[in-house]
């Protein structure tokens, strides 16, 4: 897991998050520009990370399946919450994302117990 860790996985993490404070930020600036950019960014880093190596540790692999496929649905429905007519896609897809969101930080939980 240490391996997975710093070749590759601790870039990833940290870029997801650093994608979800940016749409925060965004939201919370009521920047419409800023969240759309965000959410795009995250869908491409969210689908990178989906194609990265899977976690060699049983207790952290089931959260990080779970984690990227809620954040890439809910950064799809944010980006897509920009186009005419799907405003209420918004709300939805910042749900997944919290909800991936949870499930990354189980990931983190995870990896920092043994690694300090």
């Amino acid at each position: 897991m240490a391996a997975w860790y710093r070749s590759g996985g601790k870039a990833l993490i940290d870029t997801i998050r650093a994608d979800n404070t940016a749409i925060r930020n965004a939201a919370d600036n009521k920047d419409s520009t800023g969240l759309r950019h965000a959410c795009d960014q995250l869908l491409a880093d969210a689908r990178a990370a989906n194609n990265y190596a899977p976690i060699p540790d049983n207790q952290a692999q089931p959260h990080w399946a779970n984690s990227l496929p809620l954040i890439i649905k809910g950064a799809f429905d944010c980006a897509g919450s920009f186009l005419p007519g799907y405003n209420d896609l918004l709300s939805t897809g910042v749900e997944e994302m919290n909800d991936g969101v949870t499930e990354l930080n189980l990931v983190v939980t995870r990896i920092n117990a043994p690694l300090g």
